[in-house]
């Protein structure tokens, strides 16, 4: 069976920690680390710096002891299940698990449009280059932003800093400056910043010496950060791991298997979602079987809710029950499997599984708190 994640120590604990800390509404409890943390000090700055894919296992292997994340690192806490960017950033974000947000992986069967979407971007994930407008998955599945409600709950300002969209940074060094810049600002600051190495570059390289390189720098900018900050709490995890792959397989190598299916496979690699025409079950089962081996588990709906794999707490999860497919195709360590041959080995490295090096992210905290801490309603008033 697949490793179930962590919920009551991960980013989902984190979110709800800071969500508790601001006067947000929360969800889950929180993790006592960090809420030790942020109780210390009335800190005028709270910064969440979300590294994609800089996983536990990555920081161990590819930052020396003396390096500024390993350093100041507090303890490892889990991803959700898909440990994937849409569901762990959405988690995040919202304080929830994927059962509640029904964002479970990259690209979804979205049944109001008939067809398969990349969750972010409402791209059509069977015909680049086409989009579905409105977004069906902010229309049907919408989902609140933590720097929102920060403002909204009125402890503080939330910001959002991103490298991708209007107004994204290039550079860690120009990130540096931007949170600088906003940490500046009169009253509290919360502020929200997400950046998309060393993700792509383990994708598409593995942990080469580029991918190596842009570590390092990420930990270079944390570690000037942390230095020229002041009255401030640094938080630093990451959404998901990574893990190398060493097998690579295709949906459309296997035209019977595809024959029991009503509509696309969605999900991701290391996680298929399967929709089967009714009746056609067993052949599917069969199918599968004869295409990918025993090593590749099987779960249907009801197992997979029973496993409570997406953090659903009993069986009354209607946003999970609604988007998930059939049956989870869930590969061992090291395999994936593309939905087109063409793709194949396209990813040196990857994550979306239940397997500890893709779940296990890391909690930094570094604090840099003036003297004589600043009490809460002093801190309004700025």
């Amino acid at each position: 069976m697949p490793q179930t994640p962590d919920y009551g120590a991960s980013i989902v604990s984190l979110s709800n920690s800071l969500r508790a800390h601001y006067g947000c509404a929360t969800y889950h409890p929180g993790l006592p680390e960090l809420d030790a943390a942020l109780a210390a000090h009335a800190y005028k700055n709270v910064i969440l710096l979300v590294l994609d894919g800089f996983g536990q296992d990555v920081l161990e292997r590819c930052l020396p002891p003396e390096s500024f994340l390993r350093t100041h690192w507090a303890r490892p806490i889990s991803s959700v299940l898909l440990s994937t960017t849409v569901a762990a950033i959405s988690s995040i974000q919202t304080g929830q698990t994927p059962a509640e947000t029904g964002w479970l992986g990259w690209c979804q069967w979205m049944e109001e449009a008939q067809c398969v979407v990349d969750m972010f971007t409402g791209q059509r994930t069977e015909r680049k280059g086409e989009f579905v407008r409105p977004n069906p998955a902010h229309q049907y599945l919408p989902k609140s932003s933590l720097w929102y409600e920060v403002t909204a709950a009125g402890w503080a300002r939330g910001h959002c800093v991103q490298s991708f969209g209007k107004g994204r940074y290039r550079t860690a060094g120009h990130m540096l400056r931007k949170l600088l810049r906003i940490c500046r600002k009169r009253g509290r600051q919360f502020v929200y910043c997400y950046s998309g190495e060393p993700d792509t570059t383990l994708h598409h390289q593995g942990e080469s010496p580029e991918a190596l390189a842009k570590m390092r720098k990420l930990d270079a900018a944390c570690a000037r950060l942390a230095r020229r900050m002041k009255d401030t709490l640094l938080i630093v995890t990451a959404d998901h791991g990574h893990a190398a792959l060493t097998r690579h397989e295709a949906m459309d190598e296997h035209p019977a298997l595809l024959d029991t299916l009503r509509c696309a496979v969605d999900l991701e690699g290391r996680c298929v979602g399967c929709r089967v025409k009714p009746g056609l079950e067993a052949d599917f089962l069969r199918e599968a079987r004869a295409a990918f081996g025993e090593e590749v588990e099987i779960l249907s709906r009801e197992e997979a809710i029973r496993l409570r794999l997406f953090g659903n707490e009993d069986s009354d999860c209607p946003r999970l029950r609604e988007r998930m497919p059939d049956y989870l195709l869930l590969p061992p360590a090291g395999m994936t499997i593309w939905r087109w041959a063409r793709r194949k080995g396209e990813f040196l490295s990857t994550h979306g599984g239940a397997y500890p090096r893709e779940m296990a992210v890391p909690l930094v905290l570094r604090s840099a708190a003036r003297r004589k801490p600043l009490h809460r309603s002093r801190a309004v008033k700025e």
